[in-house]
């Protein structure tokens, strides 16, 4: 047997090539894994960095609608303070006005001519309802033309709607308008005025001056300061005081 004929008779197998096992996509199962870990953690990044951004933006808004808030609450307290100084100061300026025309020289001796003019009549101590339907006419003594001139000069200038003078005994001495009442000694005013000099300013609708008007009333005295010869009321109208408002 010939060295040729054993060799084609019994070939030698082939080794075969060992090579690695690669997954489906032709990639490791190492690799893969850790791509996927990696797409993870940025994911959860992302998320994170999501979350940590919204807390932070409703922080922001939340502080923003805080200072927000307090800005405009300030801001209404210093309007408020504002009106309350600009209202007050215009009724003290009403207070001074009041009781400088209260003891002009032709007021108080129309103040004192409308109790002379009284007794001279025979009204002192009647009764009101007597009294109002006697005087239902003019409701007024009239004893002065040159105090209703002064009192109506300073209507326009001062705003006011009306002002009345009353003697000692309560009874219209001069006015620039008709008032509803002769008599106002029974009026709480009148005797608060004549008790303590002045009254409060009150806001009330003025039947005589058809309007809403904010009014006061004083004890006519001289300078000496003596007993009051009776009472002036004036009532100034609101629109100078709705206009120092609008200004503060």
């Amino acid at each position: 047997m010939t060295l040729s004929s054993i060799t084609s008779t019994h070939a030698v197998p082939r080794t075969a090539t060992l090579h690695p096992r690669r997954a489906p996509g032709g990639t490791p199962d190492a690799t893969t894994h850790s791509k996927s870990l990696q797409r993870a953690i940025v994911v959860a990044a992302a998320i994170v960095a999501v979350a940590i951004l919204g807390i932070a933006t409703l922080v922001a808004m939340r502080t923003a609608a805080n200072f927000l808030s307090e800005r405009a609450d300030t801001r209404l307290r210093d309007v408020a303070r504002r009106g309350d100084l600009v209202t007050e100061q215009a009724l003290l300026e009403r207070m001074r006005q009041v009781e400088l025309i209260g003891a002009a020289p032709t007021i108080v001796e129309a103040a004192r001519a409308g109790a002379a003019r009284a007794a001279q009549m025979g009204l002192v101590g009647r009764p009101i309802e007597v009294l109002e339907r006697q005087m239902a006419a003019t409701k007024n003594l009239a004893v002065s033309e040159n105090a209703t001139r002064f009192l109506q000069r300073q209507l326009a200038p001062l705003g006011i709607a009306e002002m009345f003078v009353t003697d000692a005994n309560g009874f219209n001495a001069v006015t620039t308008e008709m008032t509803s009442d002769f008599v106002q000694s029974d009026e709480a005013w009148w005797r608060d005025a004549m008790r303590k000099g002045i009254t409060t300013a009150e806001a009330e609708y003025d039947e005589s001056a058809r309007q809403t008007v904010v009014s006061l009333a004083a004890a006519i005295r001289d300078g000496d300061g003596s007993r009051a010869d009776g009472v002036i009321k004036i009532a100034f109208g609101i629109a100078s005081l709705d206009a120092a408002l609008a200004r503060a």
